[in-house]
């Protein structure tokens, strides 16, 4: 009996319901504030671009087994399309990569709470690059936001950014924003044609295949990743959750419900990883963090109370 012309994995949907994405969004968010501080725990012993590398290659294999198939036959229409695969696996892992890093000189609190303007992000660039609407409202909270994201960059310390003091790793935090803001509003160019399964396999092996120069330069001249029970173990956790389950998850929402209203659910981020920090790291609060959360919720409020109302 001869194969199907066009095999498609079964793993996962295309789509899903907008109730079940939306929560799928609270427990991927959950998951991402889980790694980072996984990451947190082990940058002491991991060094973060080998952290990065083996937690994306490790999620390529998991992956592999099911969609060979599908990658085998289908490679035909998969290689006209790489230079996209590449561009998004870039931006994915590299600014995963950034975000792992910025734990080393930044508490695993600044680090959510910085990079839950996301969505905020996603709205000023949708503007400025989509030439999708925004209203006078929208705009005053993108600039809540940005003004809350401020204050915790200088932390309240306007001595800070007289003097260009700035904590490297908060500097580290804003560009892979960035990154992933570009990586949201892209996702709905990723072909339609294949399986999600796939289209993750193919961004997580060509942000792996970004990554090796850097790693091998990493491992040469600073540190390579030792084989102990912390790093396997943190690998391990690090490949399933982030190079795997919420990509998928990631990726299947942005297209169930839109870049705008899965990019609100990052909101959550700060809670769940202050909750998270402060039981197993030993961090704390302070003021700058109450002022900071309380904009960047304000203004991600404003822009998604907007964006509803613009919508019904």
């Amino acid at each position: 009996m001869s194969e199907p012309a066009n095999p498609r994995s079964n793993l996962l949907p295309q789509r899903i319901p907008p109730r079940a994405a939306y929560a799928v969004l609270a427990v991927t968010v959950f998951l991402w504030a889980l790694s980072l501080v996984v990451a947190r725990t082990a940058h002491g012993e991991i060094p973060p671009i080998g952290l990065s590398f083996w937690r994306w290659s490790l999620g390529a294999m998991l992956l592999l087994p099911f969609v060979w198939r599908e990658l085998r036959q289908k490679w035909h229409s998969i290689a006209p399309r790489l230079g996209l695969f590449f561009a998004m696996g870039g931006l994915m892992g590299g600014s995963g990569t950034l975000l792992l890093w910025s734990v080393k000189y930044t508490s695993t609190m600044n680090a959510t709470l910085v990079n839950s303007s996301q969505s905020a992000f996603t709205a000023l660039a949708a503007f400025l690059i989509l030439h999708h609407r925004v209203t006078a409202w929208q705009f005053a909270g993108v600039a809540a936001a940005f003004l809350g994201v401020s204050i915790m960059v200088v932390r309240a310390d306007l001595q800070t950014l007289v003097d260009l003091n700035f904590n490297p790793g908060d500097i580290l935090v804003l560009i892979s924003t960035i990154g992933y803001t570009a990586y949201a509003l892209n996702i709905q160019r990723l072909p339609g044609d294949l399986s999600m399964a796939l289209v993750v396999l193919l961004i997580v092996i060509c942000g792996s295949l970004l990554i090796l120069p850097f790693y091998i330069a990493e491992s040469i001249f600073v540190k390579p990743v030792p084989v102990t029970p912390t790093s396997v173990g943190a690998l391990a956790v690090l490949a399933l959750l982030t190079s795997v389950l919420t990509t998928f998850a990631w990726n299947i929402c942005n297209r169930s419900v839109g870049p705008h209203r899965a990019a609100v659910f990052i909101n959550l981020f700060p809670f769940y990883t202050a909750g998270l920090a402060v039981t197993f790291l030993g961090e704390r609060l302070s003021g700058y963090h109450y002022w900071g959360v309380g904009l960047v919720c304000a203004g991600i409020t404003l822009v998604t109370l907007m964006e509803k109302k613009r919508g019904a």
